[in-house]
């Protein structure tokens, strides 16, 4: 490590910094910033599961509820600068996603429009844009010889094709998605962008043809809701039971069939190896009311 002479005092050289609770990097991105906000906020999150675990708090909601008070202040510590970059809310995204997952009790492969339509929660990134909009609002409402402003309004008035991939410019593309026009340095609805922003992700939530798990979840849980039994069933056993079902991470035949000695099996492949049927899928219709190996257990 370097050692510069300024006076008096040495100051010293390093690869890194901390300024105002965020850290810098001499050559790294943002991401080198928010990666240490989530190693912060993983500790955090440690802590609270451990602290719902000796108070006995299971309850799915309240834990939501928690983390948003607890964790998420530490993931979105200064996203409305570095937010507007959807990588940079990437590992924030995915540590919110793992907690999700542990809480259900399903796989990590488990689809993510699932994980999170389970609980009615929605990606951190739409938070990260609505802390973006109102720091947007505040700044306008400044005077006009505040420092603050007077950089905004300079970057807005620079032209867009020289200033691709700046804050200015994401926050453009972001608005002309949702509002038709780009609106910057206006005042506008900051609520209903942010309800139009979640219809979109529940719209591509329904609109999602591709994971057939996702599909039958759909017929299971046709509104984007909260599930109920999630707060009923107080068996934390029997309720990840039920999550891994309705996430269609069972163990039945259509799902492990996926990967099966290494060579996925088509779906029609996937047959029932409890009553050795020659044509019956052992998928969930199968399995609850048609296979007659658990024809004593069903009522």
């Amino acid at each position: 490590m370097c050692v510069t002479l300024c006076s008096v005092v040495q100051l010293r050289n390093g690869e890194s910094y901390k300024y105002l609770g965020f850290v810098f990097h001499a050559t790294k991105k943002l991401t080198f910033g928010t990666d240490a906000l989530v190693a912060t906020a993983r500790k955090a999150l440690f802590a609270m599961r451990r602290r719902c675990a000796l108070l006995g708090i299971r309850d799915p909601a309240l834990q939501c509820k928690l983390f948003d008070t607890l964790v998420l202040p530490i993931l979105s510590y200064g996203c409305k600068v570095w937010g507007v970059d959807i990588k940079c809310g990437a590992a924030a995204e995915a540590l919110h996603r793992d907690f999700l997952r542990r809480m259900l009790g399903v796989r990590r492969s488990t689809a993510n429009y699932i994980v999170l339509a389970e609980l009615a929660r929605f990606p951190l990134q739409v938070h990260f844009w609505q802390q973006i909009l109102r720091y947007h609002h505040k700044t306008i409402a400044l005077e006009n010889v505040r420092l603050g402003k007077l950089a905004m309004v300079a970057g807005f008035a620079l032209d867009h094709t020289a200033v691709k991939g700046s804050w200015q410019h994401y926050l453009g593309a972001f608005l002309r998605g949702h509002t038709g026009q780009q609106q910057l340095f206006h005042n506008f609805d900051i609520a209903s962008i942010i309800e139009r922003s979640k219809h979109q992700h529940a719209f591509e939530y329904f609109a999602d043809v591709e994971h057939s798990s996702l599909m039958l979840y759909r017929t299971m849980q046709p509104e984007y809701k909260y599930a109920a039994y999630l707060s009923d069933v107080k068996c934390l056993s029997n309720r990840r039971l039920i999550s891994r079902f309705r996430s269609g991470c069972h163990g039945l035949h259509v799902d492990t069939g996926r990967w099966a000695d290494g060579t996925p099996l088509d779906r029609a492949c996937r047959l029932c190896l409890m009553c050795n049927s020659s044509d019956c899928v052992e998928d969930e219709q199968h399995f609850v009311f048609d296979c007659p190996a658990y024809s004593n257990i069903r009522p």
